[in-house]
């Protein structure tokens, strides 16, 4: 191959999908995609991103996904013995005294906060445990090692850098010496995804307040840390203008089932549906990447004024064997939405600063099933506690406060969230619509 060969490594769907509705570009660079997404490089062409070739990660990924949770939990335990880490505090607090946890809680964090990585976190035993797990990865990492040789790439650049699927390639990286540079795919990864054991030389975040967090946690000097804005937030500025209309339209947004149960949200939409005035309101669902519920489905069929939005495979942030069409990746279901949408309800979601781009209200709910896990303590979590400081979200935790904000607002003949401005000041950061842009120039300067 070429002297100036990159890589770009996109492990879940919705990092190839941020780059797509970012303006980042490729030249006539010679670049590389290492993914498990079913996508062609003539498909990723048309959408401004010309790769040379497409390569699947190592038959040993997932065997070193395993090892490597193993490290970063016990790296994570040794972290929270020196440093103050709030939501990991808050995280320990839930597995110690809920014998029900949402399923995000109990498969992720529960072995950090086990007696066995206590006792691994030990100086006595550490480096030992550390250097094992390593040589297992270092024979893991053949594969990719005699892979990059053939490449001879001058750079690596990961989409996602909390992702576990492919620290084997940035392991065989880093023993080749070859430089490489990690997005930090969400706001929310610094403080809750485990420690990072292995690091990238650079890394890219969205604001300020990350930057210090990966500062402060993983002890990244800050000449290493680069603020760029979110890049997928590029292509809202091709829809700025709403559209004048008669009935205000509330659009939700679903969670997660790790986090929120299927019941807690069955219960939620409803009774809110029984309560909602639909002389006044249309409402949207839009349900979680990934999970559509059957009674949803029957909801939309019950409800005239009701319409169930399902995002597309590529926003999908956990599945990455899932086929992509043209249509995936030219859909902009949500932006269409955002612009449409008069209110926003959701739950400690990313989509509350995509709600702020477009300065619409938001609430957000805390509404419990009784008998099922309490979600008021999500809200608790460092970066979702620091952007309800900005008062650009109403938070509320029971029905008869719902309808009252509902009512004022349907009152108003014009709404805007006027405190998201703030919010887009402070932790969006993206004024221009080319973060992308800016990622691609320092990424392939060389």
């Amino acid at each position: 191959m070429k002297d100036k060969n990159f890589i770009i490594s996109a492990p879940m769907n919705m990092c190839l999908r941020n780059l797509i509705q970012s303006s980042f570009k490729i030249n006539n660079e010679n670049v590389i995609l290492f993914t498990d997404i079913k996508v062609k490089t003539n498909l990723l062409s048309n959408f401004g991103l010309k790769f040379k070739k497409i390569y699947s990660y190592s038959i040993f990924s997932k065997i070193s996904r395993g090892l490597y949770f193993l490290l970063s939990s016990v790296d994570t335990t040794r972290v929270i013995k020196k440093k103050k880490w709030k939501t990991m505090s808050l995280i320990e607090y839930e597995i110690k005294n809920n014998k029900y946890l949402d399923k995000i809680i109990a498969n992720d964090f529960k072995f950090t906060f086990n007696p066995i990585s206590k006792f691994l976190s030990l100086d006595i035993v550490y480096y030992f445990f550390r250097l094992v797990i390593l040589f297992f990865l270092f024979i893991l990492s053949l594969g990719y090692i005699f892979k990059l040789l053939q490449i001879n790439p001058k750079k690596i650049l990961f989409l996602h850098a909390h992702s576990n699927h492919d620290k084997l390639l940035l392991f065989a990286a880093k023993i080749l010496n070859i430089k490489s540079e990690s997005l930090v795919h969400s706001w929310d990864n610094p403080t809750t995804k485990l420690a990072l054991s292995i690091k990238s030389d650079k890394y890219y975040t969205w604001n300020n307040e990350i930057k210090k967090e990966m500062e402060y946690l993983n002890n990244i000097p800050s000449n290493k840390i680069f603020t760029l804005g979110i890049l997928q937030f590029d292509s809202y500025f091709k829809f700025k203008s709403k559209v004048k209309r008669k009935k205000k339209n509330i659009s939700i947004f679903l969670p997660s089932t790790g986090l929120v149960s299927e019941q807690n949200q069955k219960y939620f939409i409803n009774e809110f549906l029984k309560q909602v005035n639909f002389i006044k309101f249309n409402v949207v669902i839009r349900s979680h990447p990934g999970i559509i519920f059957n009674w949803l489905k029957l909801l939309e069929k019950k409800y005239q004024n009701l319409t169930l939005n399902i995002p597309e495979n590529i926003v999908k942030a956990d599945k990455t064997h899932d086929i992509i069409s043209k249509k995936d990746l030219k859909s902009t279901s949500l932006h269409k939405l955002l612009i449409n949408t008069d209110i926003v309800i959701n739950y400690f979601s990313t989509t509350s600063l995509d709600a702020c781009f477009f300065e619409i209200p938001i609430i957000n709910i805390s509404i419990n099933k009784k008998n099922k896990n309490s979600i008021e303590w999500y809200y608790k979590w460092s970066h979702y506690d620091k952007l309800l400081k900005f008062n650009a979200i109403y938070l509320c935790n029971n029905f008869k406060n719902l309808n009252k904000k509902l009512k004022h607002y349907s009152e108003k003949t014009n709404l805007k969230n006027k405190k998201a401005k703030v919010v887009k000041e402070k932790l969006i950061m993206n004024n221009d619509g080319l973060s992308g842009l800016r990622l691609s120039e320092r990424f392939f300067n060389l």
